[in-house]
């Protein structure tokens, strides 16, 4: 055998590594991309855990949602619910009902779910991801008074939606304001 063709194999077996290399990275992170979704629906749900320590804890847990729920409310009756990922939905309607009720007001929630924004969420394109959803929300400025974000990693898409006619809200922003008022008060 010449010399030419032995560097052949080992180029060949080397491309072949880290070939199987890099598909085991892929599977790794899309095994911990699923984990991620998996557990991405369990922040809107502890909300509602955290509000009801309040009745057994000495210490005053504050959903971080519940900011933005309020607001929403406050803002109008026609609430257009956005969400990549529809197993958030469920918990953030239930959220904004609650607020509604406790402000004595009733509101209509259209629920819009951006499963391609999740695809490249997924697929670990964050920019393609808020991009996404803000071409979705913008499609929805005609639909209510109000837009609401129901996963905090949604929010940085309200800032390529400048030119809004509506508010956009996201919890991140608004329940820390509301955890700092609750401190300093």
């Amino acid at each position: 055998m010449a010399p030419n063709e032995d560097e052949g194999e080992e180029e060949v077996e080397e491309e072949s590594l880290e070939q199987m290399m890099q598909k085991e990275q892929r599977q790794a992170y899309r095994e911990a991309m699923t984990q991620a979704r998996d557990r991405s629906d369990l922040g809107s749900k502890a909300g509602a855990v955290a509000e009801e320590m309040n009745e057994t804890e000495t210490i005053v847990v504050q959903r971080i949602d519940r900011a933005m729920a309020d607001r929403a409310v406050g803002i109008g009756d026609r609430i257009v619910l956005a969400a990549s990922l529809s197993s958030t939905l469920g918990p953030t309607r239930e959220l904004l009902e609650s607020s509604a009720q406790r402000l004595g007001k009733s509101v209509s929630i259209k629920e819009v779910v951006i499963s391609s924004a999740w695809d490249r969420y997924v697929a670990g394109d964050i920019t393609g991801y808020i991009e996404e959803v803000a071409k979705a929300m913008t499609a929805q400025f005609n639909e209510g008074d109000v837009i609401v974000l129901a996963q905090a990693s949604m929010a940085d898409a309200a800032l390529l939606v400048s030119d809004s006619p509506i508010q956009i809200l996201s919890s991140p922003k608004l329940g820390v304001e509301r955890a700092v008022e609750a401190v300093t008060c």
